[in-house]
């Protein structure tokens, strides 16, 4: 019985693995963060929109790791998602050439013509990342890959609000200034966590580039200015209830907690700084119960 469960538990970790290599922790958190946008600002959720906002971040995401993995050598590789990506590249390929006519398709029949175009031209800046980011070494990621997230989940809920004339659509960009932060500093720790896999992959970006102290230190500053932003928006009372500024308060001192506990070798800390991959994403899914 003992020896059973165990296989259970290997096979539901593996599964739980598959599915984070796959992004769809990246997936539910992005539309976790724009249904609470919509919520926010009090405009009608297009139909099949969580859908499209999921398969669109799925397929993106995807691109972005077989890129990856066609550029490394293979036999250098030790970050087990880029292996996951080699070892089924066939099948993931054939996977988005399925998936992006279906996209397409939902966007075209249920979004907005100018929200279509809008999802178009991000499509655009998308493919100016990937190819950057595949040909130039020391290449800025975090920074385009958290703007590209931010921009992606907003763009509908923001163009809703414009047209409702309500008056709203200024009262999102402090919102999307902390979201955008804590996309970053998400994108940043990974980055942190990965840096001696990165150097042996000859993979690193730019801000890896800076050393970990650095980057630890970077990571720390920007968490301390989004605390120092938050604190002033609740002096204005801008948000409706404690329960935002707790949300956006833990999305923005887990970072600096785990790049302090790398430094100072806090043991459980450290043990917890393998799954903050699962964190992270579970940091943006959150929102959705303020929607």
């Amino acid at each position: 019985m003992i020896f059973r469960n165990i296989g259970l538990k290997c096979i539901f970790f593996k599964i739980v693995k598959s599915l984070h290599h796959l992004s769809l922790d990246v997936c539910l958190g992005g539309v976790g963060i724009s249904l609470y946008l919509f919520s926010f600002l009090f405009v009608k959720i297009p139909d099949y929109y969580s859908l499209i906002l999921f398969f669109s971040i799925l397929i993106i995401y995807n691109v972005d790791h077989l890129l990856d993995s066609f550029k490394l050598d293979e036999s250098n590789i030790s970050n087990p998602r880029r292996y996951f990506h080699i070892q089924h590249r066939s099948i993931l390929i054939l996977a988005i050439f399925i998936l992006i006519p279906f996209v397409v398709s939902l966007s075209w029949i249920y979004l907005d013509r100018e929200e279509f175009y809008w999802g178009t031209a991000t499509l655009v800046l998308i493919g100016l990342y990937l190819g950057g980011n595949y040909l130039f070494p020391l290449f800025p990621k975090e920074f385009l890959v958290a703007s590209i997230y931010t921009i992606g989940v907003s763009f509908v809920p923001f163009f809703r609000t414009m047209n409702q004339s309500s008056g709203k659509s200024v009262a999102i960009l402090p919102i999307l200034g902390l979201v955008f932060l804590i996309a970053f500093l998400n994108l940043l720790v990974n980055s942190y966590l990965d840096l001696r896999d990165d150097f042996k992959e000859k993979s690193f970006s730019f801000f890896q580039n800076l050393g970990d102290r650095n980057l630890s230190f970077f990571i720390q500053f920007l968490a301390c200015l989004g605390i120092l932003s938050l604190a002033i928006l609740n002096l204005f009372d801008y948000f409706p209830g404690v329960l935002h500024t707790i949300f956006y308060f833990s999305a923005l001192m887990i970072p600096v907690s785990l790049t302090i506990s790398e430094i100072s070798q806090f043991s459980p800390i450290v043990f917890l700084s393998k799954y903050f991959r699962f964190m992270g994403e579970i940091l943006f899914f959150q929102f959705i119960f303020l929607s």
